[in-house]
């Protein structure tokens, strides 16, 4: 019942300081508004475990040529780095692509990838329905078949089991369905609608290993092998392929990087500086708070000094105060959930090409909680500093 008091007691204070309760709420609502919408995007595009089986493990290995720092493998020194690195467990490839689909409703041009056939067991992506694309499937001569992406798998069949085994056209060719892809799975940025297997489409490249055709190298770890340990070792083997076919291979050396770093490489500079800006105006929207509350204690002593004449106690009047900062925090808290709501599709719309494709970026609802608590800490040890005692 006291409770109930204090806090009518408070509103009815907050009422008669309508300046300083807008003050206070709007600068504690942009506080935790923008941090949790800007923590937001970075933990979801920078922090967030790749969904892969052991993602700490999962690197992706590059060429170094004198004119490109950062260039995809080609065919032939991919397959060399497959069979004489020892670091890794599993290694792979994968290769974006865009095939036109044919039949069964409108032509319509569709992203897809082509992947090795150990990949997707890499990885440790199950199938839906169906199996996944294997080593069988990948020789020259194997049958061509497709795993249909789940979102494809909705859109043009209507999620029906049937279409196991039938034939569907990619640029003019057919290909057996014999699988469909989870919900929510990408690789390298990238939702496919569909993935077929490379090793047909590769046994007709060129012997040439200047040809760079944009396959991915993707391997992982052994445990107990490091990063470093990997990293000199392939350099090793990039550099004795060079010495032996300088003519055509330009792959002067090899790059190995974790693949959570290298995917978001891009952007990380530009998030991390925004970050720090908005956690640099959360501090100053809880500094300002505290003064705030500072600066209406010292204009309330008279107030208060009648209020302790009547027989209030010290604990009495400081546990109005703290009751009056957790009102305002947890409005100015409200607000600001509001507030990040309402800004993060315009905040993914403002950032256009920088996010990489199909990051899936929602509020995080634990930033959100830590914002609020610092918020409210805030208030509550302003409001348990203020001087009760004029003198």
């Amino acid at each position: 019942m006291n409770l109930i008091k204090d806090l009518q007691f408070s509103l009815r204070q907050l009422r008669k300081a309508k300046v300083f309760a807008v003050v206070a709420v709007v600068t504690l609502a942009l506080g935790i508004g923008c941090n949790t919408a800007i923590f937001s995007v970075f933990y979801s595009v920078l922090l967030r475990p790749l969904p892969y089986a052991d993602p700490d493990r999962l690197v992706i290995v590059s060429e170094h040529a004198t004119h490109f720092p950062m260039l995809t493998a080609s065919w032939l020194n991919y397959k060399d780095w497959k069979a004489q690195s020892k670091s890794f467990e599993d290694f792979g490839a994968t290769r974006l692509v865009t095939m036109a689909l044919t039949g069964n409703g409108q032509p319509e041009q569709i992203p897809g990838q082509m992947v090795s056939g150990n990949l997707l067991h890499m990885l440790g992506v199950n199938t839906v329905v169906g199996r996944p694309i294997s080593a069988v499937d990948d020789q020259p001569a194997s049958p061509a078949v497709v795993l249909l992406g789940y979102g494809l798998w909705q859109r043009r069949f209507g999620g029906a089991e049937s279409v196991l085994g039938q034939t569907i056209t990619l640029d003019r060719q057919p290909y057996t369905v014999v699988g469909v892809l989870p919900q929510g799975f990408e690789l390298l940025q990238q939702a496919p609608d569909f993935v077929v297997a490379m090793g047909p489409w590769a046994s007709k490249l060129p012997d040439d290993r200047s040809w760079h055709p944009g396959i991915n190298a993707i391997a992982r770890l052994k445990p107990g092998v490091s990063l470093d340990q990997a990293r000199a070792e392939m350099s090793t083997i990039a550099k004795r392929l060079y010495a032996q076919d300088s003519s055509d291979n330009i792959a002067i050396d090899a790059i190995v990087n974790p693949m959570q770093t290298q995917l978001v490489s891009d952007v990380k500079p530009a998030l991390a500086m925004l970050l720090g800006a908005v956690i640099f105006v959360l501090l100053i929207a809880c500094g300002n708070i505290a003064n705030l509350m500072l600066t209406r204690a010292t204009a309330r002593r008279r107030e208060i000094a009648i209020r302790m004449s009547l027989g209030a106690s010290d604990w009495k009047i400081i546990k109005q105060l703290i009751i009056e900062g957790l009102l305002l925090s947890l409005t100015g808290a409200a607000v600001g959930v509001a507030l990040a709501y309402l800004s993060m599709p315009w905040l993914l719309h403002a950032a256009g090409s920088v996010l990489p494709a199909d990051a899936d970026v929602h509020i995080n609802a634990k930033v959100l909680l830590f914002t609020v608590i610092l918020s409210m800490c805030a208030g509550c040890s302003s409001a348990s500093r203020q001087p009760v005692r004029s003198g």
